[in-house]
Order: C-alpha cells, then sequence, then structure tokens
C-alpha cells in the first residue's frame, strides 16, 4: 500500500505537467513550428607550417588566418586545464610568450620543459630547440619582475615542486633557473 502511495505521489509532477502543456495546446490555435538545423563537419586541416605563409584553408565563414611560427612541440597538452599566462604583450609593444615544448617526441617526452620566444615589435626570435630549463617541467606561466627582467615558473613533473627561471630582460637568453618548492615544501 505505501509503495503505490509512494509511485503515485512520485508521478503526481509529470501528470500534472503533462496536463499544462495540453491546456497551452488548447489554448494556442496556431501551432508555431519552430525547425533548428545544425551542420557538422570534420573536415582534415592543412597542416603547412611554413613561417609567414597564409593559410588558404578555408574555414569559419570562408576567412582565411595567416600565422607565424614561433616555436615546435611534440607535447600536445598545453594547459592541463591550468590558467596561467602564457603570452605578454609590453606597455612597449613587445611580446613574451611561453609554452610546454618537447622538441623530440620521444617517449614520456624526457624533453619537456618551457619553450620561449620574444616579438621585439618586428619580428619574432628564431624558432627555440632547447628548453629554458635543465629540467623536466611544464605548463610554464610568464611574468616581468620590477627591474624588467622576466620570470617563468614551471612545475616539476617529478615531484610536483616549481621551478623559477629568471633572464635579465625581455628577449634575453640568459635563464637562470632554480627550484622554489619541492613536493610543496619551500627551498631556499
Amino acid at each position: 500500500m505505501k509503495r503505490s502511495v509512494l509511485s503515485l505521489i512520485a508521478l503526481l509532477p509529470f501528470a500534472l505537467s503533462a496536463q499544462q502543456v495540453q491546456e497551452l495546446k488548447q489554448k494556442n490555435e496556431t501551432p508555431v513550428a519552430i525547425e533548428a538545423k545544425a551542420i557538422a563537419t570534420d573536415l582534415p586541416l592543412k597542416h603547412d607550417y611554413t613561417p609567414g605563409k597564409t593559410n588558404d584553408q578555408k574555414l569559419n565563414k570562408l576567412k582565411t588566418y595567416s600565422y607565424v611560427e614561433i616555436g615546435k612541440t611534440f607535447y600536445d597538452l598545453q594547459t592541463n586545464a591550468s590558467i596561467g599566462r602564457r603570452i605578454m604583450m609590453h606597455p612597449d609593444g613587445t611580446i613574451s610568450a611561453v609554452w610546454t615544448q618537447d622538441p623530440t617526441g620521444a617517449t614520456n617526452f624526457p624533453n619537456r620543459g618551457t619553450g620561449y620566444n620574444y616579438n621585439n615589435g618586428s619580428a619574432w626570435g628564431a624558432v627555440p630547440t632547447a628548453r629554458v630549463e635543465s629540467s623536466r617541467t611544464g605548463w610554464p606561466s610568464i611574468g616581468v619582475l620590477g627591474d624588467g627582467s622576466e620570470f617563468i615558473t614551471g612545475h616539476i613533473s617529478a615531484d610536483g615542486g616549481w621551478v623559477l627561471s629568471k633572464n635579465t630582460g625581455k628577449g634575453k637568453s640568459d635563464w637562470t633557473s632554480s627550484i622554489v618548492a619541492d613536493d610543496g615544501v619551500n627551498v631556499p
């Protein structure tokens, strides 16, 4: 008896909503038909990465996009859901950019680390072939210190710590790195 009463109570909201829909249909003498169409396509992308060349594949309302290659990587998990700053435009119009790079694509990405490039206002630097740090890192963030030097923080993959890399000024390649946190414990 209790089960049938509980079942009736559970089904009551559905029965009432069905009646409301029926009433609306009776009041509306001219039904309105809404038709929605969506077309999904899966086109292969053209991967011709010639620096300075315009991509001629037509996508997104037949727009063409040009691009400049600033770095290369075989590592495809760029963010790992992190929200770090990867591109920084300086007040003078120059740009610094970082990304997780691995130049070889070897199993388990042993050379994974921070890729860095700089635009001096008119051109990007050469595509880097080596990571900034000496240890395996990932998911970098970039910033500028009060003295004008840049810093990059990167996650150490071996123990979950952090590496801080610093140069002497924007666009400089004289990076020095030190471990600032090791397994959640600050290291002097």
